[in-house]
C-alpha cells in the first residue's frame, strides 16, 4: 500500500516508486520473472485508485495542453 499520497497529488509517480521498489526488492532473475512481478505489483493497486486515475485525466490532460507541455500541478 502506497502512503502519504492524498488530493491532487501525483498518484502515477507514487504508485511507480512503489512499485519499482518492490519489484526492485523481489530481485527478478530474468525477463519472465520481471513481468510476473509487475503483473502481481499492479494488480495491488486498489480500483478505487484507479477509477481515481481515470476520473481526473481529463483534467490533468487539459492542464499539460494549457501549459503547451510545460510544468503544471500535476
Amino acid at each position: 500500500m502506497i502512503t502519504g499520497v492524498t488530493g491532487d497529488s501525483n498518484y502515477e509517480k507514487a504508485y511507480l516508486r512503489g512499485a519499482t521498489r518492490a519489484i526492485h526488492a523481489r530481485k527478478p532473475s530474468n525477463l519472465n520473472e520481471l513481468e510476473m512481478f509487475c503483473k502481481e505489483e499492479w494488480s495491488k493497486i486498489p480500483s478505487a485508485t484507479i477509477q481515481t486515475l481515470i476520473r481526473s485525466y481529463r483534467k490533468r490532460l487539459e492542464a499539460v495542453i494549457s501549459a503547451k507541455g510545460g510544468s503544471t500541478k500535476y
